[in-house]
Parts: structure tokens; sequence; C-alpha cells
């Protein structure tokens, strides 16, 4: 056996062998982990304008919530013309708080609402957001209206793929069961494939 320098036997020493162990478990950051869609996101507030059976166009807008962080939220807010072209507007916010909605809302009256006495809002059932929103789009294929694709993919990402097989309620669209068109032509041109198929005011 070899001797070290102090002539002590060397003790052979074989190759230390570390306890095994199993994969380290991470705990991912609420931020890392992959969202739901936004259509299984729980609705905390639906609103829409009031008296938008008299007026044919109704504002509304939905605030969903996060499920994995509750300070978070999405706005969407939709503008459908009941008498006429159908959905005529849409658009989102992310990552939004109850202050930004404020904002947004006070945005909408003075921009997006005409009447020297903008209209106020009111709740609005899911049932009743669906029913306006998908009736919305299938009013204007309907009658020839063209909604632009990304009102569209709006849409869909809020009422999810199950609005397609869920049939349309269009019992509060157009007058007398036809469109009635409000507007002069170059706003209503985005919508229109010819102006002059459709009556207007």
């Amino acid at each position: 056996m070899a001797r070290g320098p102090n002539g002590q036997i060397k003790k052979k020493h074989g190759k230390r062998r570390r306890p095994a162990i199993g994969p380290r478990l991470v705990v991912p950051e609420p931020s890392a982990v992959q969202a739901p869609p936004l259509y299984e996101w729980p609705i905390v507030q639906c609103m829409v304008t009031d008296q938008w059976e008299e007026r044919g166009i109704a504002s509304l807008y939905v605030l969903q919530q996060d499920p994995r962080l509750r300070e978070d939220h999405t706005f969407t807010a939709f503008l459908i013309d009941l008498w006429g072209v159908g959905l005529k507007d849409a658009f989102q916010r992310f990552h939004t708080s109850s202050r930004r909605v404020e904002r947004e809302l006070a945005r909408l009256r003075q921009e997006r609402m005409l009447e020297m006495d903008p209209p106020a809002y009111i709740p609005c059932s899911t049932a009743d957001m669906r029913r306006l929103v998908s009736g919305g789009i299938e009013w204007a294929r309907q009658h020839g209206f063209r909604t632009p694709p990304h009102l569209i993919r709006v849409a869909e990402s809020v009422l999810g793929p199950a609005a397609k097989d869920e049939p349309p309620d269009l019992s509060e669209f157009g007058r007398d069961g036809k469109p009635f068109l409000i507007g002069d032509p170059q706003t209503l041109a985005p919508f229109l494939v010819n102006v002059n198929d459709h009556p207007s005011s």
C-alpha cells in the first residue's frame, strides 16, 4: 500500500456519490403562468347605455378579471348599430385598472355619443351582451354589410368559439325588419359594398 509523507498508509477513496434527488419543483411566478383564453375570464362588470332600444344604438362594455391576478383586468367596449350596420366598433384595453376604466368611459361619452345629452350606463346581463354583440355580427352578414375583421376578432375573444353555434336573436335589429342607416356615406363606407343598396335617413 502506498504511504503518505507522514508514513501513514493512504486510504483509497472511491468517487463520492451524491444523493439521488428528483427534478427540482419550480413554482412559476403568477405572471409567468399562461393565462386561459379571455372568454374564460370571469366578467366582473357589464354595462350598456340606457334607452338603447329607443335610440337604435348600444354602447356597452365588459370588464373581465384575470383569474391569476385579481388586480389585472381587460376592458372591452362594443358599439352596436341595431338599426343599421350591426357591430360598428370595438376595442380592448389590457392590464387595466378601475381608474383607467373611468377614463375610458368618459372618453366614450364625449367622443362616441353625438347627442347633447349623452346616455348613462346601466347594468347589462351577460346574456344580453352576448345577444347584442353576436346579433350585430349576424345582422350585418345577413344584410350584406361588411364587419371589419378586427371587430370580429375582438368579439370572438370575449364570446368564445361557442358563440358561432348560438342561434342569433335579431328581433331587436332593424326597423320594421329592415336596415335603416343613419350617417353620411363617408362614415358608412367601411361597412357597405354599395351605399345606394340600402335606405338611409
